[in-house]
């Protein structure tokens, strides 16, 4: 699945090589990744994964401020969970994982790492947009997306749609868009595999936006954006109300773990 392929990419990526003293290797059936890969098999990616916030995100070797920092992730980057966001809304600390150096190779022994709640921005802490949303269209940077136009255009509204050869894709349909602490997703109503955009961080003032929180779209060619005819009287951007992202359907054929 590619998403899942990005989020380890990522997490891999921007990793450090320091070691942990309880690092196990990744191939070892008790290795803590394989934890992330059964709360995948069973909630899917959006409920098991977390989105290092404005600050980024430090991992660390132990549940406390004072423990040593094995990793950390950029804003926007994404963090593996063991468990669904939605027992750990409420948490102080969230279990994840950091890939280290080994007798193998770099990030070749995985450790169990701790992120605070306050780093991180869940799946639960989405609203939805319904207005001042600043982006007129978004490009999905990646090829031979299945069935996907690979670009999404959007209304003011935060209502996202795309069509290929003049024709709304009947599986994608028209999505809405969630927005929590300068991270975006938008959401299909239903079905997790049909979602127009796993996530990007926006930032309106410097008219940024990067995809994943790793790859930044051009101006103009891969991201455009609403004048301040569109946005005028806009005192927040976006602007969200209390609705929370669908709950979507995990299809039994992409279940495991």
């Amino acid at each position: 699945m590619r998403l899942r392929k990005a989020v380890l990419s990522v997490v891999t990526a921007l990793l450090s090589a320091n070691a942990a003293p309880q690092a196990i290797d990744s191939l070892d059936p008790n290795s803590p990744d394989h934890e992330y890969d059964k709360c995948m098999g069973k909630y899917g990616f959006a409920e098991c994964q977390a989105w290092a916030g404005p600050q980024g995100a430090a991992r660390y070797d132990a549940p406390s401020v004072t423990a040593q920092v094995i990793a950390r992730q950029q804003y926007g980057g994404m963090i593996p969970l063991f468990e669904p966001a939605s027992k750990l809304a409420t948490s102080e600390w969230i279990p994840t994982y950091a890939g280290v150096a080994g007798p193998r190779g770099p990030y070749t022994r995985v450790a169990k790492a701790w992120v605070r709640r306050a780093d991180a921005v869940l799946n639960t802490d989405f609203r939805r947009v319904v207005g001042c949303w600043p982006i007129r269209f978004a490009v999905i940077p990646e090829e031979g997306l299945d069935e996907h136009p690979g670009w999404v255009n959007f209304t003011v509204k935060g209502i996202a749609s795309a069509r290929t050869a003049g024709q709304l894709p009947v599986q994608y349909g028209v999505q809405r868009t969630y927005f929590a602490r300068g991270i975006f997703t938008v959401r299909h109503n239903k079905d997790m595999l049909h979602d127009y955009y796993g996530s990007g961080t926006l930032d309106y003032e410097g008219k940024v936006v990067k995809y994943l929180g790793e790859t930044v779209l051009k101006e103009g060619k891969q991201v455009r954006w609403f004048g301040p005819k569109e946005l005028e009287g806009c005192k927040e951007i976006p602007t969200v109300d209390d609705t929370r992202v669908p709950k979507q359907r995990w299809p039994k054929k992409e279940r495991g773990g």
